[in-house]
C-alpha cells in the first residue's frame, strides 16, 4: 500500500491545478471586527513565510458586486441616504435592504442593514456601521446592533496613522462604557511592506493578558529575507521562532535557516540549507546543516556538473564522518552523454568504486519525433546475477516516460511506467511494464487545458483507476476566466467515469461574473440538476445594478430572489429591457424566455414589441402570458407578421398608482414551439420595443436578442445531408429516396426508436406515422434529416 500512496502523492504533484468551486457571494453580510487570535496570527505569518519562495499561481476570484456612490460619480452628497441595495423575493416583496450614506469626498460614513419581518410586516434594522475620516482615511469605526427598538453600540475601532505606521485600538461596549481589549501596531517601509507588527490583548480592567510581535525584512526584489516571531510572557518579549532566507540576483532560492527559542530564550538552529545554481536554473550544489554546539555544521553536500546542453555530467555526494570530523565522499557518479543533432540520445552513469574503477550504475535512453519533441525516456539500472555458468551483468529496465504532442508542442499524452516484479493474470510473479500514471490532455488555441483525463495504477498493476477528469472552456487566453468546468468522478464499482459537477460562467470585459451556474449530476435520473444560478448586470462604468438568484425546480431555473443596486438604473441608459431564456426546449418541443425591466414597484405598463422567430419555431400563444401581477388588469394581443414575426401588445383594463421605488420586474413569459429547427443553438430577435409607464416615462429599445438552446433526446442537433438522399413527407407517408441500400432509423423527438428499416436504392415508403409530428431520420452512412409528417 505504501507504493499506492506514493503514487497518489506523485499524482497530486503532476496534475495541474483547476479552478476551485465558487464562493457564495449571494449574502454580503459584513464581516465584523474580531479580536486577533495569537495562534491564528502565528499560523498566518508562518504560511506567509513558507509561500515567499512559491511562484504565484493564477487564482479565480469571485468578486462581490461593486457599490458606487453619487459622490464618486461627481455629485457630492452629505447627510442624505443615496445608495441602497434591495433584496426582493421572486414575486417582488422586499426581503432585505442596505443603506449607504456618503460624505462630500465619496467616503461611506454610515451603513445600515435591515431585514423584513413577516410578523411586523416591515423592514427591521439589524446592524449599523459608522465611520469617521481624516485625510481620506478611516480614523474611527463604530458598530451597532438593533436591540429593544434602538441602536446599541457594540464595538469600536480607533485608527491612528503616522508616516509609516498605523495603530488600531479595538474596544467593546460593556457595562455602559468602552473597554479596550485589543491594540495592534503596524509599521511599514517605503514600499508599504510590513516590517513590524505588535498585538496586545487585555482583560476588562485593561490588564495585559497576551501579546505577539513579528519583525520582517526584505531584499531589493521584495523577497522576505528575515522574520522573527515573539510572544509576550512575564512582562517581556520571549523569542518564539525565526527564519532567514536568501536569493540570488535571478530570484532563485539559495538559503533557508530556521531557528526556535530554547528554555533560556536563546535562538537555536533547527534547519539550514544552501543552494547554488548553474545557468540560473539548475542546482549545481546543495548543502545541508545540523546545529551543533551553537553553530551550523555541514553534514551533507551534493555537487553537480552540467554540459553546454544543460545535461548533468557528474554528481558527487558527501556526508559528515563524525569520527574523522569532516565531510567524506561516499558516492561519485559520472554521466557519459551521447548526442544526435544536438539532442541527447543516451546518458550512462557510472560510479567510482573503491579500487578507482568506474562501474556502470544507470542508463537513460531518449527518443524524439520529427518536431524534436522528447517522446520517450527509458531508465535502466545495471545489475548482475551469478549462476553455475558464471557472473552475468546486464541493463535492467527500471522506468519509462512516454509523451505525445500536438502541433503546438503541448503534451497531449503522458504515461509513466515502472518495470515491476508483480503477479500476472495467472498469478505468476514476473517482470513487466506497469503503468503507474497516465494523463491525456487537450488544449484550446490559447494553450489552456480544456480536457484532462488522469489515471493511476492499482496496487498490483492490473488496471488503471481514474483519478481526475474534467472538460473546460475559456473566454479568452487568460485561464482566469473559465466559462465551463465539467468534472467527473470515478465509479469504483463499475470502473468507469461518471459525471460529478459542472460550472457554467460568463464574464464582462472587467472580469466580473455576469453568469454563474452550478450543477450536480443525478446518477439515478441520469441528468444534470441545478444547484444555483446567479446573474449580475453591470453598468457601463462597471458597477452592478441588478443581481438575480435562481433555484432549480421541475428541471428548470426559477427566480428565487433578486437584488437591485441604487441609484445606477435611475440613469435611463441602464433602464433597458432584459430578455433571458428560462426554459430550454426539451423533449416536448417547447421553450420559453422571460422579458423584464426596471420600473417603479407599483407602475403599470402598456406597449408592444415584435418577436422574430428563426425558421422552424413559432409562437405558443396559449403559454405566452403576463406576469401574475399584471394579469388582472392587462391582457395580451397577438398579430402575425410576415417573415415568421409576431406583434405582441400589452393592453390595459385600468391604471393603478405608481411609487418612487424602482425594482426589477418580470413582465411577460414568451413561449414558443419547435417544429423543425435547423440547429440546437438559435436566436430569437425582439425589436420595435416600446413601453409606456403609468408614471409618464417611456422605455424604448431597438433590438434585444435572446440566445436559446434546443435540447433533443436523440443527441441529433441538426440536419446532416449528403448527396443522393432525399427525405420528405406527404399524406402521412414518409418517403426516403436514396442512391444506395442501407439501414435507416426513425426516431421520435423524445429519442424513442420508432422504426429500424432496411431500405433499397430508389424510393422507399414508411407508413403508420402521425400527422403533425416531428421525426428524425438517420441513415447508417451518417446522414440525418428532421421531417414534419404532413
Amino acid at each position: 500500500m505504501k507504493k499506492f500512496y506514493s503514487l497518489l502523492i506523485m499524482l497530486a504533484l503532476l496534475l495541474p491545478a483547476v479552478a476551485a468551486p465558487k464562493a457564495d457571494i449571494k449574502k454580503r453580510h459584513r464581516v465584523k471586527t474580531e479580536k486577533l487570535n495569537i495562534a491564528e496570527v502565528m499560523k498566518s505569518n508562518q504560511k506567509k513565510v513558507e509561500t515567499q519562495r512559491t511562484q504565484k499561481s493564477k487564482v479565480v476570484t469571485f468578486n462581490t458586486p461593486k457599490i458606487a456612490s453619487r459622490a464618486s460619480q461627481g455629485e457630492g452628497v452629505t447627510n442624505s441616504w443615496n445608495d441602497s441595495i434591495f433584496m426582493y423575493s421572486a414575486d417582488g416583496y422586499i426581503i432585505e435592504k442596505e443603506y449607504y450614506l456618503y460624505d462630500n469626498d465619496g467616503n461611506i460614513i454610515c451603513e445600515e442593514f435591515h431585514e423584513w419581518s413577516d410578523t411586523l410586516q416591515a423592514l427591521i434594522p439589524e446592524s449599523k456601521y459608522k465611520y469617521e475620516y481624516a485625510d481620506g482615511n478611516i480614523v474611527l469605526e463604530t458598530d451597532y446592533e438593533w436591540k429593544n427598538n434602538a441602536w446599541a453600540q457594540i464595538e469600536q475601532i480607533e485608527y491612528k496613522r503616522g508616516e509609516n505606521d498605523v495603530t488600531k485600538y479595538h474596544s467593546i461596549w460593556k457595562n455602559n462604557r468602552w473597554i479596550r481589549d485589543n491594540e495592534y501596531f503596524s509599521f511599514f517601509d517605503q514600499q508599504n511592506r510590513d516590517t513590524l507588527n505588535i498585538n496586545f490583548i487585555y482583560d476588562d480592567n485593561y490588564v495585559l493578558l497576551d501579546g505577539y510581535k513579528t519583525q520582517q525584512a526584505y531584499d531589493a526584489l521584495g523577497n522576505i529575507i528575515f522574520q522573527a516571531n515573539y510572544l509576550w510572557k512575564n512582562n517581556d518579549w520571549k523569542k518564539h521562532d525565526m527564519y532567514i532566507f536568501g536569493y540570488d540576483k535571478s530570484g532563485n532560492y539559495i538559503l533557508e535557516e530556521q531557528y526556535y527559542s530554547d528554555s533560556l530564550n536563546q535562538w537555536k538552529g533547527s534547519y539550514k540549507q544552501e543552494r547554488e545554481y548553474l545557468y540560473d536554473q539548475y542546482v549545481s550544489k546543495e548543502l545541508y546543516y545540523h546545529w551543533e554546539n551553537g553553530t551550523w555544521l555541514c553534514i551533507q553536500k551534493t555537487e553537480r556538473d552540467f554540459d553546454a546542453s544543460a545535461n548533468i555530467t557528474s554528481e558527487i555526494n558527501y556526508s559528515y564522518d563524525w569520527e574523522l570530523g569532516q565531510l567524506v565522499k561516499y558516492n561519485h557518479i559520472n554521466y557519459t552523454n551521447t548526442y544526435d543533432d544536438g539532442l541527447i540520445k543516451m546518458a550512462i552513469g557510472q560510479y567510482l568504486a573503491g579500487d578507482g574503477s568506474w562501474i556502470n550504475q544507470n542508463k537513460t535512453e531518449f527518443t524524439y519525433d520529427g518536431n524534436q519533441n522528447n517522446t520517450s525516456k527509458t531508465e535502466y539500472l545495471y545489475t548482475s546475477y551469478i549462476d553455475s555458468t558464471g557472473v552475468h551483468e546486464y541493463w535492467q529496465s527500471s522506468a519509462q516516460y512516454l509523451m505525445e504532442y500536438d502541433s503546438d508542442k503541448n503534451v497531449t499524452r503522458y504515461e509513466y511506467k515502472t518495470y515491476s516484479f508483480i503477479p500476472d493474470s495467472s498469478g505468476n510473479d514476473i517482470y513487466r511494464w506497469v503503468t503507474q500514471l497516465l494523463e491525456i490532455k487537450k488544449y484550446d488555441s490559447n494553450k489552456n487545458v480544456i480536457f484532462l483525463e488522469a489515471y493511476i495504477g492499482d496496487y498490483e498493476g492490473r488496471s488503471l483507476i481514474g483519478a481526475q477528469k474534467f472538460n473546460a472552456a475559456f473566454k479568452n487566453a487568460d485561464e482566469l476566466y473559465p466559462t465551463l468546468y465539467e468534472y467527473y468522478s470515478w465509479d469504483y464499482d463499475n470502473n468507469q467515469w461518471i459525471e460529478s459537477s459542472k460550472y457554467v460562467n460568463d464574464y464582462n470585459d472587467n472580469g466580473d461574473y455576469t453568469l454563474e451556474e452550478y450543477y450536480s449530476w443525478n446518477k439515478n435520473a441520469g441528468n444534470w440538476e441545478g444547484n444555483y444560478k446567479d446573474v449580475t448586470l453591470y453598468t457601463d462604468e462597471g458597477y452592478a445594478y441588478i443581481a438575480k438568484y435562481y433555484n432549480w425546480h421541475s428541471s428548470e431555473w426559477v427566480l428565487n430572489e433578486y437584488e437591485v443596486y441604487y441609484p445606477f438604473f435611475l440613469n435611463s441608459s441602464n433602464n433597458k429591457v432584459e430578455a433571458e431564456e428560462t426554459t430550454p426546449v426539451g423533449d416536448d418541443n417547447k421553450g420559453k424566455f422571460e422579458l423584464a425591466l426596471t420600473i417603479p414597484s407599483d407602475a403599470t405598463i402598456t406597449g408592444s414589441f415584435i418577436v422574430e422567430f428563426p425558421q422552424g419555431l413559432t409562437l405558443d400563444k396559449d403559454a405566452t402570458k403576463l406576469n401574475d401581477e399584471f394579469a388582472d388588469n392587462f391582457y395580451l394581443t397577438y398579430t402575425p407578421q410576415d417573415g415568421n414575426k409576431w406583434l405582441i401588445e400589452i393592453k390595459k383594463n385600468e391604471i393603478r398608482s405608481s411609487s418612487s421605488l424602482i425594482v426589477y420586474k418580470k413582465i411577460i413569459d414568451v413561449a414558443y414551439t419547435v417544429q423543425q429547427a435547423q440547429s440546437n443553438k438559435q436566436q430569437i430577435i425582439m425589436n420595435n420595443i416600446n413601453f409606456d409607464l403609468s408614471d409618464g416615462s417611456n422605455i424604448s429599445q431597438d433590438e434585444v436578442i435572446v440566445n436559446i438552446e434546443i435540447r433533443n433526446a436523440t443527441g441529433i442537433d441538426a440536419d446532416n445531408t449528403v448527396s443522393g438522399v432525399n427525405v420528405y413527407a406527404n399524406n402521412s407517408v414518409l418517403y426516403v429516396n436514396s442512391d444506395d441500400a442501407e439501414l435507416v432509423n426513425v426516431y421520435a423527438i423524445d429519442g424513442k426508436l420508432l422504426y429500424n428499416i432496411a431500405i433499397n436504392a430508389g424510393q422507399n415508403e414508411i407508413q403508420g406515422l402521425t400527422t403533425g409530428t416531428l421525426v428524425i431520420v438517420k441513415g447508417q452512412s451518417g446522414w440525418v434529416k428532421k421531417v414534419i409528417i404532413q
